[in-house]
């Protein structure tokens, strides 16, 4: 009997984001019938699209808006940091072959380094910057990096 087809998560250009920001594809790989996985891409996209007919009802001021944006994305980039531990903890639990070892231990680094940018955004969120943004902005109009903290 052949295996049934599933659903392969698509390439998704950063660009394009909004298209797919609705479910996580995280959270759609666990529906592999192809099928189903397309109606609860549709579903999404309808909607979002409801959501965005109510935008005059979202509160003003771009600044509370930023900043819950970015609440949001780091909300987003914390469930990717702890999705990318669990697959980088995959070698030390599973007998994996060669190709799956090394995606694993990538993504054990990946998912560090996911964490050092979420430190980042929650200094920046809590008012405070790090060296590594004061040397990365460097002085005003010189072009040339800060000199020490």
């Amino acid at each position: 009997m052949a295996e049934p087809p599933i659903a392969v998560p698509p390439h998704i250009a950063p660009e394009d984001w909004e298209d797919f920001s609705v479910l996580r594809e995280t959270f759609l790989l666990e529906i592999s019938d192809p099928g189903a996985n397309a109606s609860l891409r549709l579903l999404a996209k309808r909607f979002y699209d409801m959501v965005l007919l109510t935008s005059d009802l979202w509160p003003e001021g771009e600044e509370l808006f930023t900043v819950s944006e970015m609440k949001a994305g780091l909300a987003d980039l914390r469930v990717l940091q702890g999705f990318f531990a669990a697959i980088g903890s995959e070698r030390e639990v599973h007998t994996l072959q060669p190709k799956a070892i090394k995606l694993s231990r990538i993504a054990g680094q990946q998912a560090a380094a996911l964490g050092l940018i979420g430190d980042e955004i929650e200094k920046a969120l809590a008012g405070r910057t790090s060296l590594r943004q004061r040397r990365l902005r460097g002085k005003e109009g010189t072009g040339r990096p800060a000199a020490g903290p």
